[in-house]
């Protein structure tokens, strides 16, 4: 198989198990809020410190430092063209 095609399904199966991952801490969070006190969404403020944290990870922050070399060389970054004002890809670089 060519390397795109497999960096492809790599990113796919990747994507699909994250997906599961978080669904399931979503899940969990959300049933531990309403039974403990519906009264105050303290779930969704957990989840969004969780979503943040894996952001963050994915980003490059963090160990293995191997993975903070990632981010300088190459990586597609979406950034702000103040001219057009829309986000547009770059490589970064």
């Amino acid at each position: 198989m060519r390397r795109e095609t497999l960096t492809v399904l790599w990113t796919g199966a990747f994507a699909v198990v994250m997906t599961g991952l978080v669904s399931g801490v979503w899940g969990g969070l959300l049933l531990a809020n309403l039974a403990t006190t519906p009264a105050a969404p303290w779930a969704a403020a957990a989840m969004a410190l969780v979503l943040w944290t894996l952001w963050s990870y994915l980003g490059g922050r963090g160990p293995p430092a191997s993975t903070q070399a990632n981010d300088c060389c190459g990586a597609v970054r979406f950034r702000r063209d103040s001219r057009a004002g829309r986000w547009r890809p770059g490589f970064s670089g």
